[in-house]
């Protein structure tokens, strides 16, 4: 039996507090604000991508500082979820690292319990999902794999919120605006699955970035990239995704949201991150796990969990 089969016949608690030291506690004792109605000023971004792919540069870049770990060169890539906030223009940006979701020399268990970390710190729901790609490499079919694992676990709704971006623009020739119109055209000749994504998927909603330029080139790049996600939120009604997965979790994290300091806001998604309730994450992971096998038993044959 693995991991992951020990873990579905694991009950889901209530919660506890005491032993372990932890701030997260349940429903029955004083909590912080309600997951279900998030400020209207909050724009929730969730990275997805395979290791390499650029997207904790990204994660930094849109911050405006280095807050997430970044690997080089052929090391594990990143293994926990990754959180952090920042406020640009008035609006309350908080963006989302998730693991490399093709490394498949870990423990299942410690995959989907991370993924389902980054479903749970972006409750209700993310607005924008940001799916990274490398410029110049291959869409792999691993790639496609878990992209269609994410479309079919949380619906195609997750289409509505995608746009592409590319990191490593600059190893293209030219100044920027040449590196993005030679990028445009390249996605004219690109293979079906990657057309599907772009084109398709994301309604062709795609943008180049440069991760290793100074850092006022970044910034520059980072106001852009968000005037195009606070687009596409306004294009959905300022709606963010919420799939079933999200609501189970968003269900989850308000039974255990975290108690604030003593004349402090809560910081839900640092507890989460950051956290050390065993049982808060535990009954995460079975959460997750479950809403998976559901899914794939219904699917069978139609389609396949590149997660699992």
């Amino acid at each position: 039996m693995t991991k992951v089969q020990q873990l579905m016949g694991i009950k889901i608690g209530k919660g506890t507090t005491g032993a372990d030291n932890t701030r997260l506690h349940t429903q029955d004792q004083p909590t912080g604000r309600d997951l279900t109605v998030p400020p209207s000023n909050e724009l929730r971004v969730v990275l997805l991508g395979k290791t390499g792919s650029g997207k904790s540069s990204l994660g930094n870049t849109l911050l405006g500082r280095d807050e997430f770990q970044v690997t080089q060169g052929m090391m594990s890539g990143i293994e926990k979820c990754q959180w952090g906030q920042t406020e640009r223009d008035g609006v309350v940006l908080q963006v989302t690292d998730t693991p490399g979701l093709c490394d498949m020399d870990r423990n299942d268990e410690d995959i989907l319990g991370e993924v389902a970390k980054c479903v749970a710190v972006t409750s209700p729901g993310p607005h924008i999902v940001l799916m990274v790609l490398r410029c110049g490499k291959r869409f792999t079919q691993e790639e496609c794999e878990s992209y269609r694992t994410l479309k079919n676990l949380f619906g195609a709704e997750i289409r509505t919120h995608m746009i592409v971006v590319f990191s490593g623009i600059d190893t293209r020739p030219g100044t920027a605006d040449e590196q993005r119109a030679g990028l445009k055209m390249e996605l004219e000749r690109a293979p079906p699955n990657l057309k599907q994504v772009v084109i398709r998927d994301a309604d062709n909603r795609f943008f180049g970035v440069n991760n290793v330029s100074s850092r006022e080139e970044r910034d520059a790049q980072a106001e852009m990239l968000i005037i195009k996600m606070k687009e596409l939120m306004h294009m959905n009604g300022g709606l963010f995704l919420n799939s079933k997965v999200n609501q189970e979790i968003s269900a989850h994290v308000q039974k255990f949201s975290p108690l604030a300091e003593p004349g402090a806001p809560p910081n839900i998604q640092r507890e989460i991150v950051h956290g050390n309730n065993v049982e808060f994450e535990r009954g995460l992971t079975v959460l997750f796990i479950r809403r998976l096998y559901r899914l794939f038993r219904i699917e069978g044959s139609r389609g396949r969990c590149s997660l699992m």
